[in-house]
Formats: structure tokens, C-alpha cells, sequence
């Protein structure tokens, strides 16, 4: 059975967008609570990202700001 292409993976979704959608794509998980943006500026070129379901790794080495953001999403999709 063939997948259907919004099955596949995200990231791989992601990187076919042209940068201007995928940049407002990410934007808009952050602001929905499904990421949390760990560095820089959603959407930016240089941001790194955190599934907002999953526990960060290595949570000690993250601004407050962010543990606190990070873990009001995880809360929020309990």
C-alpha cells in the first residue's frame, strides 16, 4: 500500500517547503504549543527546536525561559 505524502516525515516535509512557508510553518507549531523554539527566533535560520511532547535533553543546559515554555507545552498536550 502506497503512504500517502502528508504521512512521511515531517522534517523531510519541511525541507521541501519553500523557505518563506517554512519558515511561517514553524512559527505557527511554536505559537500552537507543538514546539518549543530552544535557540533563536522561530522560523530563523539558525533556531533550533524541541517536540513539545517530549522531554528536553539535557534540560539543565537551557535558559530557564525555555524549560518553562517547553514544559508549559508538554503540559498543555497531556
Amino acid at each position: 500500500m502506497a503512504r500517502h505524502p502528508m504521512s512521511s516525515d515531517p522534517l523531510r516535509v519541511l525541507a521541501r517547503m519553500p523557505i518563506a512557508q517554512r519558515r511561517r510553518a514553524l512559527r505557527e507549531l511554536c505559537e500552537q504549543g507543538l514546539l518549543t523554539c530552544t535557540r533563536g527566533r522561530p522560523g530563523d535560520r539558525n533556531a533550533s527546536y524541541a517536540l513539545a511532547w517530549l522531554p528536553l535533553d539535557d534540560a539543565g543546559h537551557y535558559p530557564e525561559e525555555i524549560r518553562r515554555r517547553h514544559a508549559e507545552n508538554m503540559l498543555r498536550l497531556r
